[in-house]
């Protein structure tokens, strides 16, 4: 692959095809929704496997059958509080990790990040950012919900994004809605963490959430642009460190990733297990000037005021 981008791989079917009902996939316009918030939206990644586990085994006295139902309903109100309460104190623990990139995170604003992202993606066509209500009607509307997450040993680095895409002069109901989490190859056993994200004031922190953003974009596009369909079975990947696995249906297998859809209708891409390949897009000793090979979109890195889109149809 020429761009050594997993994104690259992700879109090319789309970028190939031509559909009758939108014309041609480099003709269309695309409205890209900066996402409400000022900053990026960063977690320790939690596990809540065992939330509520106590408080769902209390027990009740009933003191009649009467009144079993009224019970059975505060009962599953106080298990519901006592696994919020307890979600709650977890990701607080877990967002201890990010401590020491707090100041890099701070610094992300969500008009930057999209922006940055946009310039970086495969997905043909004509993109511009604006805010949510001044997208107007014309164009393709890409709105996006990005929530990202530290693993607890600081080696790797998830996104789960929300991916909607609104048809010209559709703007009530998505054609396309997604969920999209793409996990990063985790850092060798050699590097320090912090170290390598803190370099140069945090530009491979900064950079590599861009990269997430586009991946996770471009993936979500090419299955709404080209749906593909695939064998089924587990597949174990790196979470960091950890070991993770997940029942999924192998969509697309690209250098370094595979993209799969879990048996949750959510889509997933994961690094490949063995060794790490060359053309892999998340390869921590790829020079940072790789991130910015592709040459830059007309987008601007904070929203501007929509004005009329032609489609190219």
């Amino acid at each position: 692959m020429s761009s050594l981008r997993l994104r690259a791989a992700v879109a090319c079917a789309a970028s190939m095809l031509a559909f009758a009902f939108d014309g041609r996939a480099e003709d269309r316009a695309w409205v890209i929704a900066v996402p409400d918030g000022p900053g990026a939206s960063y977690h320790g990644l939690a596990s809540f496997d065992g939330a509520g586990t106590d408080a769902s085994a209390m027990l009740y006295p009933v003191p009649s059958l009467i009144a079993l139902p009224f019970v059975v309903l505060a009962h599953g109100l106080i298990v519901e509080g006592a696994k919020s309460s307890q979600k709650s104190s977890i990701q607080q623990a877990a967002d201890k990790v990010l401590g020491p990139y707090k100041p890099v995170i701070d610094s992300m604003t969500m008009a930057g990040l999209v922006g940055d992202g946009a310039r970086r993606l495969s997905t043909p066509g004509e993109k511009r950012l604006a805010p949510r209500d001044q997208a107007g009607n014309d164009g393709f509307l890409l709105e996006t919900l990005p929530v990202y997450a530290m693993t607890q040993d600081e080696r790797a680095i998830l996104i789960d994004n929300v991916v909607r895409v609104y048809k010209p002069g559709a703007r009530e109901t998505p054609e396309f809605a997604g969920i999209v989490r793409v996990v990063s190859t985790p850092l060798p056993k050699d590097i320090t963490p912090s170290d390598y994200w803190l370099k140069d004031d945090g530009k491979r922190m900064r950079d590599l959430s861009a990269e997430l953003w586009a991946e996770s974009v471009d993936i979500g596009l090419g299955e709404w642009s080209a749906p593909h369909d695939g064998p089924e079975k587990t597949y174990r990947y790196a979470e960091g460190a950890a070991e993770r696995m997940e029942r999924a249906k192998l969509l697309r297998e690209v250098c370094g990733h595979l993209v799969v859809k879990t048996l949750r209708g959510e889509f997933l891409s994961i690094p490949k297990r063995g060794p790490l390949q060359a053309c892999d897009p998340h390869i921590p000793q790829a020079p940072p000037a790789a991130l910015d090979a592709t040459p830059a979109m007309p987008v601007s890195a904070e929203p501007a005021p929509a004005t009329p889109v032609s489609t190219g149809s």
